[in-house]
C-alpha cells in the first residue's frame, strides 16, 4: 500500500514538474513576442524621426532649436546623436533579450 502512494506521488510531482516548464516556456516566449513588436515600434519611431529630420530639417530644426534656445549646429548634432542611442537602446533592451526569451522558450521541450 505504501509503495502506491509513493507512486502516485511521483506521478504527481512529474506532472506539476511538466506543467511548470510548460506554463515557464510559454511565458519565455510571449515576454520574447512582447520585447520583439516593443522593438517594432521603437524602429518606426525611429524611421518617423528619420524622415522628419531629414525630409523636412531645415524648417523643423530652426523651430526646435529656438525652442531648445539652442544654435541650429549645436540641435542638429543632438539630434543625430539622439537618433544614434535610441537606435542602439532599441537594439540592446527590446531585440536581443526578445531574441534571446524566443530562443530559450523554443529548446524548452513541452
Amino acid at each position: 500500500m505504501e509503495t502506491l502512494d509513493l507512486d502516485v506521488a511521483a506521478a504527481e510531482a512529474r506532472l506539476q514538474v511538466r506543467v511548470a516548464l510548460t506554463v515557464m516556456r510559454h511565458k519565455f516566449i510571449m515576454m520574447g513576442n512582447i520585447l520583439l513588436v516593443s522593438y517594432l515600434v521603437a524602429v518606426v519611431l525611429l524611421l518617423i524621426w528619420y524622415t522628419v529630420y531629414f525630409a523636412y530639417g531645415q524648417c523643423t530644426t530652426a523651430w526646435a532649436a529656438s525652442l531648445m534656445h539652442l544654435p541650429v549646429p549645436a540641435f542638429e548634432a543632438l539630434s543625430a546623436t539622439a537618433l544614434v542611442w535610441t537606435k542602439i537602446a532599441a537594439i540592446l533592451l527590446f531585440l536581443c533579450p526578445g531574441l534571446a526569451f524566443r530562443i530559450c522558450g523554443a529548446a524548452m521541450k513541452p
